[in-house]
């Protein structure tokens, strides 16, 4: 099993992420890098468990949630 969270760096990296992101765009580019399927609570736990452990900051504004990358 691959921890996903020492992925994370190459993960941003490789998807071109910086600054703030929807919440959405993120999710899917978490689906293409780490090869998600349908399997939208898994995906929705690990923006939690990225967020608890300081690696995002997930943040409502004005339009919808934004994902602001540490």
């Amino acid at each position: 099993m691959v921890n996903y969270y020492k992925l994370f760096p190459e993960f941003v990296e490789e998807q071109k992420i910086s600054g703030r992101i929807p919440l959405h765009v993120f999710k899917q580019k978490m689906k293409i890098f780490y090869g998600f399927g349908g399997r939208n609570n898994t995906l929705d736990r690990w923006v939690t468990n990225f967020n608890e452990v300081g690696l995002i900051r997930v943040v409502k504004e004005n339009d919808g949630w934004v994902v602001v990358v540490a």
